[in-house]
C-alpha cells in the first residue's frame, strides 16, 4: 500500500522556484512507497506541471477563494503534510483535515497552534538561502517519517518548443538577446528608472550586436517603467505573456537581468545566465533570495554598504541612503 504526502508552498512565483530544490528532495528521498502531491498558487500549475510530472509530483492547485483544494485535501488520506512556509488557512485545513504529521516553521502565532512539529527558523536574518530553509524543513519531515534524505540534482523546467514558436510569432524575437526585467511589485528596494537607462547603455556597450528585450510586469509599480521603451525605442518591449511564455523567452536569452522577483527565478530556472540586483537590507539580501537550485550561473549585485535596515529600508535616516544608486552593477561577459 501506497502512502501519500502534501507539500505545501502556496505564496509567489520566486518563494515556490526557491523551494524545488527542497521539494524534488523530498520527492527522490521517499521512493516509490509514497505518493508526492505539491499545493502551489493555481496560476503556477500550468508552468510547474511538465517539470512535476517528470518527478511523479501531482500538482494541486490554490486558490483562496475556492474550496476545490480543500476538498481535494479532505478526500485523500495523508500520511504527512511538510509547509515551507506559514500560510494561516492553508495550515489550519491541515489541522482540521487531522493529518497526524503536520510539520512546518514556527514563526506567527497560529503556527504554533497549526503545526504539531517544527521548528524556529528566523528567516528574515538571511543567514542562508530560502531554498536551504526549505531543505531544512524536508529533513525534520523525513526524520519523522523514518526516511533519510537525498539532496536532488539540480534541475531545469522542461524545454516547450511549440510555446517559443508561438512567442516568437507574437514578438519578433531571435535568440541571442538580453532581457532586462526591471519590476517587482515593489517587494524590494529597487533601482530607479535612470539607473536602468545607464545599465541599459552598458549592456548594449558590452554586447553591441545583441538586442535588449525588457519585459513589463503587471504590477501598478511597475507602470514606471514603460518609460524606458521612450528612451529606447529599438528595444523590445515583453508583456502580457503567460509564465510558460516568459520561460521561454528567458530560456533563449543571452542573459536576464532583474532584481529580486520571480522572473529572475524563472530565467535561473530554464538554465539562463542571471545577474540579480538586490538591496542590501538583511531580509532582502542576497543570502536569501539570490537563484538557487538550477543550471543557470548567477550572478549577484549589491550595494557595497554597511546596511543598518533589518526588514525595510530606513529612507532618508540612513546615512547610505540611496545606496541602490551610489554605485553602478557591475557586468561581466555572458
Amino acid at each position: 500500500m501506497k502512502h501519500r504526502v502534501l507539500v505545501c508552498r502556496t505564496d509567489r512565483l520566486g518563494d515556490v522556484l526557491l523551494s524545488l530544490p527542497a521539494i524534488l528532495s523530498l520527492r527522490q528521498s521517499l521512493g516509490s512507497q509514497y505518493e508526492v502531491d505539491l499545493l502551489i498558487a493555481q496560476d503556477l500549475v500550468e508552468l510547474l506541471e511538465p517539470l512535476l510530472r517528470l518527478h511523479h509530483i501531482e500538482a494541486v492547485g490554490y486558490e483562496r477563494s475556492s474550496k476545490q483544494w480543500w476538498n481535494q485535501v479532505i478526500k485523500r488520506s495523508y500520511a504527512g503534510a511538510v509547509c515551507l512556509h506559514f500560510d494561516a488557512p492553508v495550515a489550519a485545513a491541515l489541522k482540521q483535515a487531522r493529518i497526524p504529521l503536520r510539520l512546518g516553521p514556527y514563526s506567527k502565532f497560529g503556527s504554533l497552534l497549526a503545526f504539531n512539529r517544527g521548528t524556529f527558523q528566523r528567516r528574515s536574518r538571511a543567514l542562508k538561502s530560502e531554498a536551504e530553509y526549505g531543505v531544512e524543513l524536508v529533513e525534520m519531515f523525513l526524520a519523522h517519517l523514518g526516511q533519510e534524505t537525498t539532496i536532488a540534482a539540480p534541475a531545469v523546467l522542461p524545454e516547450q518548443t511549440a510555446v517559443w514558436l508561438h512567442v516568437q510569432e507574437k514578438t519578433g524575437l531571435t535568440s541571442g538577446y538580453w532581457v532586462l526585467h526591471p519590476g517587482m511589485g515593489g517587494s524590494a528596494e529597487n533601482l530607479s528608472i535612470d539607473a536602468y537607462a545607464d545599465l541599459i547603455r552598458r549592456l548594449s556597450a558590452k554586447a553591441p550586436k545583441e538586442k535588449i528585450a525588457i519585459g513589463l510586469g503587471p504590477a501598478p509599480a511597475d507602470r514606471k517603467f514603460r518609460a524606458l521603451l521612450k528612451l529606447f525605442p529599438e528595444a523590445i518591449a515583453i508583456e502580457g505573456l503567460s509564465l510558460k511564455e516568459y520561460a521561454e523567452v528567458f530560456r533563449n536569452a543571452a542573459r536576464v537581468v532583474a532584481p529580486s522577483t520571480g522572473p529572475l527565478h524563472l530565467a535561473h530556472w530554464v538554465g539562463t545566465s542571471t545577474l540579480g540586483l538586490f538591496s542590501p537590507v538583511r531580509a532582502h539580501h542576497a543570502r536569501r533570495w539570490q537563484p538557487f537550485g538550477s543550471t543557470g550561473q548567477s550572478q549577484v549585485w549589491w550595494p557595497d554598504v554597511a546596511c543598518p535596515a533589518k526588514k525595510q529600508c530606513l529612507g532618508p535616516a540612513c546615512a547610505a541612503y540611496f545606496c541602490m544608486e551610489k554605485s553602478a552593477p557591475t557586468i561581466e561577459a555572458t
